[in-house]
């Protein structure tokens, strides 16, 4: 519960931006929020995760330039593409992205599989530019 407040206190932030913004959930429900200017990174607590002792770590928040933005965006949207890659069932390990419109109005939302490829290289470079 605690986890869908703070995603959508998240999106209401994002709002009135110039650019679509996205939200990634790992396959541990961590969340990455990206805009044209910032990345950030909302761990899941043990009380929200489904082993009860899983911590993502701390919250972390990066800004980033518009190229950034925009390769990440078009990572983002590939792996959302990908139907090989996609399943219609959230389950664990599973990421999920969901892509905004610029006044917060969710456009498309896909779930990836746990082993699929994009959600590798996602990880990767979210991982990245967090550091």
């Amino acid at each position: 519960m605690k986890k869908l407040f703070l995603l959508s206190f998240m999106a209401f932030l994002f709002k009135g931006h110039a650019q679509a913004y996205y939200v990634y959930s790992d396959g541990n429900s961590n969340s990455y929020t990206l805009d044209e200017k910032k990345l950030v990174y909302t761990p899941v607590n043990p009380e929200e995760s489904s082993s009860g002792t899983y911590s993502g770590g701390k919250a972390k928040k990066t800004e980033i330039t518009k190229d950034t933005f925009k390769n990440i965006s078009k990572l983002l949207d590939r792996a959302m593409s990908e139907e090989e890659d996609l399943q219609n069932n959230r389950e664990m390990g599973t990421a999920q992205i969901a892509k905004y419109s610029s006044k917060g109005k969710l456009k498309k939302k896909v779930i990836l599989k746990a082993n699929a490829a994009y959600k590798v290289k996602i990880e990767d470079v979210f991982q990245i530019d967090l550091k």
